[in-house]
Parts: C-alpha cells; sequence; structure tokens
C-alpha cells in the first residue's frame, strides 16, 4: 500500500497545497505555518518558513507493516528519524536504512525534492521533516539578526555528509517535538508573538543542527547544562539567578556560562530573557495582573523602589520596559489593550 503526503506551499509554478490525509492525521503534527514580518502598509506578510513533524506509530496498528509512505516536498528538506526500523528512500535514489550500525548512530539525513519514500516496517518510532525556503534565508536575516546562522542552513541541506555531523541528536529529536507543539495553535496571539516563538524556535533547531554539541563535553556536562536550564525555567523571577546557580551547583558563573553556551548555543542571561518575555507576555495577555507586578515577578524591581542598592538600570521596571519592547516589538500597553 502507498500513501502521500504533500508538504507545500503554494506558488505560482506549483499549485498542490499542503495536505495530509485524514486517516494518517493522528500521526502527524500539524504543518504550522508562521507568519514572521509585516510589510510597510501594515499588512502581514507571510514568510515561507514551514515546520513539519510527522509521527508514524506502527504500535497503532494503521498502517501496516510494509506500507511506502510518499512525502512530496518542493524543497529540500532534513529528515531525523527516531525508529530503528525504518527504511527511507530519497528522491536521488539513496537508501537510508535507520536498523544498520552506521546510520543507526546519527539518523539524520537529506531528503531532496521531489517524492521522498518511507517504507514502514514495524516499531514505534518518529520521523520530523523540517523545511526553511531558501528565498526567504536573506530577508529573516535582516529583519531577524540573530538569525544570520540560518545561512548556514543552506550549508547543511545541500551537503551530503549531513549525516557525518556530531549531532547530539537525541536531545535534538526531543526537543523539535516540544518546539513543533509550541508553534501550533497562535493564531489567538499578535502575529509578532508568533514570529517571536519561531525565530526562537529556528535559533535553537539552528544552533543545534550545525553547530551540535562538541565532542569534549562529556555527557555530565551535558546533564549540568540542561540542570541548568530547568533550574532557570523554575527560579526566573529571582533577580539574581547567578548567585543560585553558583551555590546550587558549586560552580563558578562564568564555569557554568560556558558549559551552557557549548550545549545550548545561548547564554544563561539570555536563555533567562527568553524565559522572563515569554511568561510575561502570557501574563499580559491573558490576566489583569499590573504591569509593576509582573515585572516583579519576571526579576525586574517595581518602581521606585526604596531598594537604592538593588534599583540600577539593568533591574529596573524602565529595564523590563525597554527589554520587552526590543524582545517582541510591542509595547507593554498594545498588549494589554489589544488581548483584555
Amino acid at each position: 500500500m502507498t500513501r502521500r503526503i504533500y508538504l507545500h506551499t503554494p506558488t505560482a509554478d506549483y499549485k498542490r497545497e499542503s495536505s495530509i490525509p485524514s486517516d494518517l492525521k493522528s500521526y502527524c503534527w500539524r504543518p504550522a505555518r508562521i507568519y514572521l514580518d509585516r510589510d510597510e502598509t501594515g499588512w502581514v506578510m507571510e514568510q515561507k518558513v514551514e515546520i513539519f513533524g510527522i509521527g508514524i506509530c506502527r504500535d497503532l496498528h494503521h498502517l501496516p507493516a510494509g506500507t511506502q509512505l510518499e512525502v512530496v516536498s518542493e524543497y529540500r528538506l532534513l529528515a531525523l528519524n527516531q525508529s530503528s526500523s525504518y527504511l527511507v528512500q530519497t528522491h536521488a535514489g539513496h537508501l537510508v536504512d535507520v536498523g544498520d550500525k552506521y546510520a543507526a548512530e546519527h539518523t539524520l539525513f537529506k531528503v531532496a525534492p521531489g517524492i521522498n519514500n518511507t517504507v514502514v516496517d514495524s516499531g514505534l518510532g518518529e520521523i520530523f521533516y523540517v523545511t526553511v525556503r531558501p528565498d526567504w534565508i536573506k530577508t529573516l536575516v535582516r529583519a531577524y539578526p540573530e538569525l544570520r546562522r540560518l545561512k548556514r542552513w543552506e550549508q547543511v541541506i545541500t551537503t551530503t555528509r549531513v549525516h557525518e555531523n556530531n549531532l547530539n541528536t537525541n536531545y535534538i529529536r526531543e526537543t523539535m517535538k516540544k518546539r513543533i507543539l509550541g508553534c501550533q495553535d497562535l493564531q489567538n496571539h499578535r502575529k509578532r508573538y508568533m514570529a517571536r516563538c519561531a525565530v526562537n524556535y529556528l535559533v535553537n533547531f539552528i544552533n543545534e543542527l550545525v553547530e551540535s554539541t562538541p565532542q569534549q563535553l562529556t555527557s555530565a556536562e551535558v546533564q549540568l547544562a540542561h540542570d541548568i536550564a530547568e533550574t532557570i525555567r523554575e527560579n526566573f523571577y529571582l533577580i539574581y539567578i547567578e548567585n543560585l546557580l553558583t551555590e546550587k551547583f558549586g560552580r563558578p558563573f562564568q564555569q557554568l556560562d560556558d558549559y551552557f553556551k557549548a550545549v545550548m548555543h545561548n547564554s544563561i542571561h539570555e536563555y533567562l530573557q527568553m524565559e522572563r518575555m515569554d511568561w510575561a507576555y502570557h501574563q499580559l495577555a491573558n490576566t489583569t495582573e499590573d504591569h509593576e507586578s509582573i515585572a516583579c515577578l519576571c526579576g525586574y524591581l517595581p518602581w521606585g523602589s526604596p531598594d537604592e542598592e538593588l534599583n540600577n538600570d539593568q533591574h529596573s521596571f524602565k529595564r523590563f520596559v525597554r527589554d520587552f519592547k526590543s524582545y517582541y516589538n510591542l509595547t507593554i500597553l498594545e498588549v494589554r489593550v489589544e488581548m483584555n
């Protein structure tokens, strides 16, 4: 049996819309089409960034063994295969048997434009397809300087040696599922918030994919970075989180920051700001909490705090307002007025 899925954005040359057969949708994370910019007249301009995740679960007994799943794409894709029992044939005719010893270690391969076949054998597994339309890479880089690493995406999707990179694929696969889900169902949010979600996704994914985790890092050091991230997520309201991290992990802050950058490709302070701004946006959009309380719970001091020693520019309410504006290109009042 052969089943076909189209991963497409319609263009003048190719009219086919992305489509997933209804009986296969339970296997698929929905495609997320992200709006990333506005033109001079204020209309939303759809950037051609598509994030697709396709999960195929043999244990659901819906796709029998031997099923051939054809994935049709107009652009090159990268595929991450989590199963040990899938046989993937790319458009160029190359077979990638993820069950063999070499491929099982890397589980990342390039998918060329055209029809790409996945033969479902048995076992529980997931395949994720990710594509970034190359026409828009320069536009994205201009709009979001932090996407400058996206230029290296072209190097990744055009090389035939992608799977030889030293990739921490287990981490990439796990975070991909979370980020794909995180990019969905954003219709109720401002488009610029959707843009920030997409940019965060792409920056982190490209960093992990292209940069990878250096070989000299041990598993303990990688785990340390993830523990730091978890601590930040649980304690982002602290003004001086550096003291907590130093005491908890028993290492100098600079050393912790170095390990964190090597694995996460963000500094601790960059990651902290991302967590704070995301939480602040949701509070502004969904509650009636006053601005100063939200700032205070994000690790900033309220306006006019009597604590002169702490009330400096780095942690002031004014700094919170500037950081929020810089992060989302929206003021806190714009979010509060529109969402409430």
